[in-house]
């Protein structure tokens, strides 16, 4: 390794048993980087491919509104209406009850992100990474 990780500082081993090593940015604010070690053959660092995802975040306060709005709604369908006109009028009204109280939200996800971070949980993520700043 002929990169440091902390300002001068550098990884030191007792035996040589590492094929690669590889420093990257630390994902948390600082001055320290991480050290990613390989006993087999270097992995290629591959182009990042990042992707808006969109993504509806929910919350118990959200639920709790829509539900007291969805009490004191009434819904009337019209008898002489035939039932596709009847069914995109109901189809109307859920989705625009949707948007009002679970808006979609955008987020970039990475290929270098793992598989099981969806946009909900890399939302949260950063949430919790910008409340660990303040």
């Amino acid at each position: 390794m002929n990169q440091p990780t902390r300002g001068a500082n550098r990884l030191y081993t007792s035996e040589p048993c590492y094929e690669s090593i590889k420093v990257v940015a630390s994902t948390v604010k600082g001055d320290h980087k991480a050290v990613i070690v390989f006993t087999e053959t270097r992995k290629p660092t591959l182009c990042k491919k990042k992707q808006q995802r969109v993504f509806r975040k929910r919350t118990p306060s959200q639920h709790a509104l829509l539900l007291q709005h969805v009490a004191e709604l009434d819904i009337q369908f019209d008898d002489q209406q035939n039932v596709q006109d009847s069914f995109d009028q109901l189809y109307s009204i859920m989705l625009n009850l949707l948007d009002r109280y679970y808006p979609e939200r955008s987020i970039t996800v990475t290929s270098s992100d793992p598989e099981f971070v969806s946009p909900d949980i890399k939302a949260l993520l950063r949430q919790k990474n910008r409340l660990m700043r303040i």
